[in-house]
């Protein structure tokens, strides 16, 4: 049905092409932000008053333009996988990957999602993947071994496994809603559900806060550290979601595959100037290899399926 009017959108939606790229921008310079926030705050607690925030904001922005709705009951349990897994579950375990093994390492880490993405269809949906996902999973998982190879990783610091796999996890379990979301057919804008979603993050967090962290956050501002909570609040939260959500009405699906995968390289280089994590050699190799994995599974494995017809098996 239709792939025929991809082609002119990739061509003349450069509004869409700036969109995703200030939305990348904005989401890896919040990695190191994200460490400089904690500084300040609890890690659950951190978690707890973005998301509350954020979906607030939101809310009244949609409010205002009166696109504000309830959500409709075929999308509700999209939204609570969302609510519980995205901007619940895998932003407190990035925050704790954050607060203990720092921002550039949690970065890549986390964006290793497309493998587990991937391996997931192939797992649950029996989805046959091409040589290129193949090989695209294979460079990534040569990635992730090289990020934990005994050269450049100490195995027997017990804080730096927690944290270390405190990001796996996050990654596998952003690839939950990821899954749900592919065999979901939207009866709402998914902005609109948004702050639903964040919103419900922030709650689901808000008792482990109070039981494991403190009955109330322990604040300890300064302008540093508020003005890094307030960007990640507004920019690289709902400015970045906005902006993807917006420019995949217009681009294809594997150009904002390819743009994100900018995202963890601005968090490792933006680490390293904002709060001076210098990248070990084998974590600038690994990084490189889970770009390239995820890069040509992207690119070659999407354009069997989305691009041309798949040949005969």
């Amino acid at each position: 049905m239709s792939e025929t009017p991809t082609a002119p959108q990739i061509v003349t939606s450069g509004r869409a092409a700036i969109l995703v790229a200030f939305a990348a921008l904005f989401m890896g310079l919040s990695w190191p932000l994200l460490h400089i926030s904690m500084q300040s705050i609890e890690p659950l607690w951190f978690n707890a008053t973005r998301m509350l925030l954020a979906g607030i904001v939101l809310a009244l922005v949609l409010a205002v333009r009166g696109k504000l709705i309830l959500p409709p009951r075929q999308d509700l349990r999209m939204l609570l996988s969302l609510g519980l897994f995205q901007f619940g579950l895998m932003a407190i375990l990035i925050a704790y990957g954050v607060s203990i093994v720092g921002a550039g390492r949690t970065a890549m880490l986390v964006y290793t999602i497309t493998i587990w993405v991937t391996l997931g269809s192939i797992i649950f949906y029996g989805e046959k993947p091409s040589r290129a996902q193949l090989a695209g999973i294979c460079c990534g998982i040569a990635g992730l071994l090289t990020l934990f190879s005994p050269f450049g990783f100490d195995w027997s610091d017990r804080h730096v496994l927690i944290g270390n796999g405190c990001a796996v996890l996050a990654a596998i379990v952003w690839s939950v809603p990821l899954l749900q979301v592919r065999r979901h057919r939207w009866h709402a804008d998914p902005l609109q559900l948004l702050p639903y979603e964040t919103i419900l993050g922030g709650l689901l967090t808000l008792p482990f806060a109070m039981i494991f962290e403190s009955t109330v956050p322990h604040i300890d501002w300064n302008t540093r550290a508020a003005l890094s909570f307030t960007f990640i609040v507004i920019m690289a939260t709902n400015f970045s979601f906005w902006a993807l959500v917006t420019a995949g009405r217009r681009l294809p699906a594997i150009a904002l595959s390819l743009a994100q995968l900018t995202t963890p390289v601005i968090g490792v280089i933006s680490a390293a100037f904002i709060v001076a994590e210098v990248p070990s050699w084998t974590d600038i190799a690994g990084l490189a290899l889970i770009v390239c994995g995820v890069a040509v599974a992207a690119i070659f494995g999407r354009r069997r399926t989305v691009q041309a017809p798949a040949p005969a098996r």
